[in-house]
């Protein structure tokens, strides 16, 4: 058991100095940016640099889809564009929502909820 604990310990006082060192980083190395929207802004100043990669890797993959609007304002379906699928049976098409007069926006993928960062559908409504 003492064993574990102390394996426990090396492991925490790893991580806790990770998480240091990726402060520090956050804080003083400059973000290089891929494109010139605000929201990659926005996105800098929240997410961590590991993250805000994942986000504008998101945001460059929104530009291969298409929106196809069901109630205007409300709700769209996203799909990726017809010149990029060859076979059009195969195209997967995914349910975004916006409620509360654009406060909030939920798509049926579920990668907000399950990272906490938009996904490319929402990114593209």
């Amino acid at each position: 058991m003492h064993v574990f604990v102390r394996q426990y310990n090396k492991f925490l006082g790893s991580r806790m100095s990770d998480e240091a060192r990726e402060f520090h980083l956050n804080a003083n190395k400059s973000r290089t940016y891929e494109s010139t929207y605000p929201i990659e802004d926005d996105a800098a100043s929240i997410y961590t640099r590991s993250v805000l990669r994942k986000f504008q890797d998101e945001l460059y993959k929104c530009g291969s889809y298409a929106v196809t609007p069901v109630v205007h304002g409300a709700q769209y379906m996203v799909s990726v564009a017809p010149s990029k699928v060859k076979d059009a049976t195969k195209r997967k098409w995914r349910n975004v929502k916006i409620d509360d007069d654009g406060q909030f926006i939920n798509c049926d993928c579920g990668m907000f909820d399950h990272v906490g960062m938009l996904c490319r559908h929402a990114l593209k409504v």
